[in-house]
Order: structure tokens, then sequence, then C-alpha cells
């Protein structure tokens, strides 16, 4: 193959090309990696053919290749990346061991269950079948399915799909083993993703580390290990942490050695900082499988690499087989990617050709509201609405999507706070005050706090009460103005009270006050 991925540089990948290199230089292993499997390659040169990269000597631990690095292959590319592994938890259950399967159409559901299709899980002599049905598949991005072992000793789990249509291309027939120290996740939300062999990770970046032994403190990992659970796995005791790769800019040396240990016993690349894509339109909506759009057409992305001039691969929805190479653009510093969104779904792969840890964009008329995001409003569960006005100051959400929330109390101060947990309660919240919500920057919903039954109990003796309190005087406003009304066609006793406000349009400010609360 022509290209590769090197790792010269600690903390820094880069697509190279085999012709570039000097033939009178020898490059250590661990130098190269393929961008498909991940895995170990060699720069092989000679002065009669032009040099290649090509893989080690085949063993059981590597997977299986065949060179598809330039879209080649016939499977697609979740059917090479294989099934992944997730770590969720819960209140009552605690940590639990998954297998993810992307989401399916209606209709090849529908067609699954008239063929009576099913999948089977191999755990060596043991297996675990699953029916491919309604009743097992919900219209989601993802849909997990509970394991409680995982495939180690260099033999991956095989998965077998009887009477599947074959219209359903993401998945894959097999399950990466686990290596010897474990195996680290990704985090989002209450989720935790596997990441595949040779795929990357960044410092300052949060992951959970599943262990089948307690892990070493040494002077590597001391200062950014802690242990959260435990989970039985294998009929045996795992261990559970929370792992942040630190760089120190003052100890370089100390973050090289911890990029060769990670390298070594894990087969995860380190990386300085993350690459990122930040979507500037069509507004999207991040779940734990990639972005949801909700219009097709052109899709206008920042983009913030490791390199200068990262290079950014993509794969349609047409079969997944060929990735496309995206032209960036570098103006003033910033890199601007845009490109037509016409099918279903793409996948965006920074540096790598194919790689676990890629961008999904999905297109659905996705709305913010329904079963993503949900209010306990006053002990009753309700959708949210893009406009949303409660009473309840106790208010709490249940959401799948990560949020956060900006807070703007009558006082017109400002409090800003992103959110992890599925469940969210609000407690100093107070009558007055305005919620916005956002997810991955787009508004979500906008919430007013209002004491609606207040002023139906209001009595005329305590408007009279608040109008004689010496205090200044205030502009009648327009919308005050149509609450008085409102009052006055309830009870036409009002109209008293109210005249001389509506004569003068000036209102003592302490009733000004109440009628900005409804």
């Amino acid at each position: 193959m022509d290209t590769a991925i090197s790792l010269h540089v600690v903390g820094r990948q880069k697509e190279v090309f085999a012709k570039d290199f000097n033939k009178r230089r020898k490059y250590a292993r661990g130098t190269f990696i393929c961008p498909e499997c991940g895995e170990d390659v060699v720069l092989r040169m000679s002065e009669k053919q032009k040099s290649y990269f090509a893989h080690y000597m085949h063993n059981e631990s590597y997977k299986e290749c065949d060179l598809r690095v330039d879209g080649n292959s016939n499977l697609t590319i979740y059917e090479r990346l294989g099934v992944p592994l997730y770590l969720t938890t819960s209140k009552m259950h605690g940590y639990e061991l998954n297998i993810g399967l992307k989401s399916i159409s209606y209709d090849q559901l529908r067609i699954s269950e008239r063929e009576n299709a099913y999948f089977e899980v191999f755990f060596g002599k043991n297996s675990k079948r699953i029916n491919v049905n309604r009743f097992n598949f919900e219209p989601r991005e993802l849909n997990l399915f509970k394991i409680d072992q995982y495939p180690v000793n260099e033999k991956p789990f095989v998965i077998q799909y009887r009477n599947l249509p074959s219209s359903i291309d993401k998945w894959a027939n097999f399950i990466d083993p686990v290596l010897e120290a474990g195996i680290l996740f990704s985090i989002n939300s209450n989720i935790g993703k596997s990441i595949r062999h040779g795929d990357t990770i960044y410092s300052d970046e949060e992951y959970l580390w599943l262990s089948p032994r307690k892990l070493w403190k040494n002077n590597i990992l001391e200062k950014n290990t802690e242990f959260i659970d435990e989970i039985i796995l294998n009929n045996k005791t795992h261990y559970i942490y929370k792992v942040v790769f630190i760089k120190n800019e003052k100890d370089y040396s100390n973050f090289s050695k911890l990029s060769k240990v990670l390298y070594e016993k894990l087969k995860v690349v380190l990386l300085e900082s993350k690459n990122k894509i930040h979507f500037i339109w069509p507004p999207s909506i991040k779940t734990e499988e990639g972005y949801i759009i909700s219009t097709k057409g052109r899709v206008h992305n920042v983009v913030h690499g490791a390199d200068e001039k990262p290079t950014i691969y993509t794969y349609r929805d047409n079969g997944y087989r060929e990735p496309e190479k995206l032209k960036l653009t570098h103006y003033n510093d910033i890199n601007y990617l845009n490109y037509n969104l016409s099918e279903n779904e793409t996948q965006l792969n920074m540096d790598r050709k194919i790689t676990s840890t890629g961008i999904n964009i999905s297109f659905k008329y996705h709305e913010y509201i329904g079963s993503d995001i949900q209010v306990i409003d006053n002990k009753k569960r309700v959708e949210l609405t893009h406009e949303y006005h409660t009473d309840d100051l106790g208010l709490e959400l249940i959401t799948n999507v990560k949020l956060n929330s900006l807070l703007i109390d009558s006082h017109k101060n400002i409090k800003i706070k992103r959110h992890k947990d599925t469940v969210i309660n609000w407690r100093e919240i107070s009558f007055g005050d305005t919620l916005y919500l956002f997810n991955n920057d787009n508004i979500v919903t906008k919430i007013s706090i209002s004491n609606k039954e207040r002023f139906t109990n209001l009595s005329i003796n305590e408007i009279k009460y608040l109008s004689q309190m010496p205090q200044k005087k205030v502009t009648l406003t327009e919308k005050n103005r149509k609450k008085i009304y409102n009052l006055i066609s309830k009870d036409h006793n009002f109209k008293y009270i109210f005249r001389t406000i509506l004569k003068t349009n000036k209102i003592p400010y302490r009733i000004h006050q109440l009628l900005k609360e409804i």
C-alpha cells in the first residue's frame, strides 16, 4: 500500500506516502501503522521498484485487513470495524457491558420480523440469540444488548445472522478480542464506547478503563486514575477506572513514556490535542453515535486538528465502501470544510480513512422534543416544546442528549452550566427566570418560569395595598397593559383599581414587578 499513518512525532499522527521517504534510512517498528486496521506496518524500500508499506507476518491477534486501505473491499466501513462494546450505568444495575448495533429502518425491521430474522453471538461454547423484531429494536440511533463476557485470548467473538435482509449492511460479524490490559472506552453522556486497537485518544480527555486486574499506580498514572466500580465479566471481578492522560508541558518525557505504555498495553495512539469538527450550518443535535441534522444540502464545518491542515475523508451512505477526500479551505488560521449531504448518513474521518472514532452525521427530520427531552412538570411527565412555560420551581428534565443551560434570572444575572447526567434538576430557579437549553451550541428550547396561578387568587385589596406603598413609578409597558386587560376581563372590579394606571400610563414599581411574573 502507498500510504500509512506516521507516529514518528510523539503526540501527533500524519498520513504519509511511501515514495517520500529516504531509502537509506531505517525506521523502527511502531513508527507506521495501517490506516485501516491500526496494526504496525513496515516501510519496504528497494532501488529497483517503488517503495510501499506492508503488514508484518500475520498471526491470530491481528485483524484481517487485506490491504483495504484504498476502498477496494466489498465490505462497508461498519463491517470492517467490527461490533463495538459499550459500558452503560444505571442507579439500579450499576455498570453493564453491552454490544451495540446501529438502528435499522422500519421497513427493514418489518421484513426481518416477517422472515423471523435473528442473530447469535458465540462466546466459545456458549451463545446468545437475539430476535430482530420491534420488541428488541427501537427506532433510535443505537440498540444495546447486555453481555456478561468479552472475547479474550486473541480470539474474537463470532456473530452469525440468519434470515437478515441484504439491505442491512451496517452490522459486522465479529467483536474484536480484548487485550490482556483491558480496554478503553470514550465517554459520551452516560455511555462509554470501546476504542478499537490502533485508534486515537487525546490528552486531557476523560476515558473509562475496564481492566481485569487492579491498576498499579506508578509515576505515570498516579495522578490521573480514579477507581469507579467493579463488574463481573467472564465469571471474574473486573475494575472500572476513570482516567485522564495529562500532558505536562514541563515534563514532555513523561508524556512520551505514557504514549509508549498505552500503545504497548492497549494498542491506542495518544495525541496531544483532540481533533474537533464544529457545525456552523445546518443546526445539529449531538447523540452518543454522532450528529443528527434535519436539512439536506451543504454542510459547513470548522475543523480543529492536531495538524495545521488535517486530511478529512468521508464515507457516504451508498455502501460506505469508497472513501472520498474532502477539500479543506485554510483561511486566517481557520480550517473551513463544506460538502454536500445528499445521503441519509455520512461518516467523517480525520487523518485516517478508517477509524472507530469517526464522526457520524445522520439526516432525519428531527425535533429536539418528544422522547429526546421530557419535562417533569408538577409531578407529570410532558413533552418539551420549543417554547415552554411552567410554574414548577422544582423543574426536572429527562434527556438522552447532551445539554448546556443558560439561566437568566429576574435580575438579569446569567448562569451557564454543562450537564452530563440524563436527569437534570434545577433548585435555584424562581419566578421571572428564563432558561435556555442548548445542544451542540444550537438552541433547543426556551423555558419561562412564571406563576400562572398567582393572579387567579389575586385580591383587589392586595393591589390597593401595593399601590399605596412609597415607591417610584415606571412607564406602563404594552405587555403589562395586556395583562391588566386580562385581569379586568376575569373580574370587572379590577377596572376601578387599574383605571388611573391605564389613564396616566404610569404604574407603581411593585405592581410592575408583580405583572412581570405571569
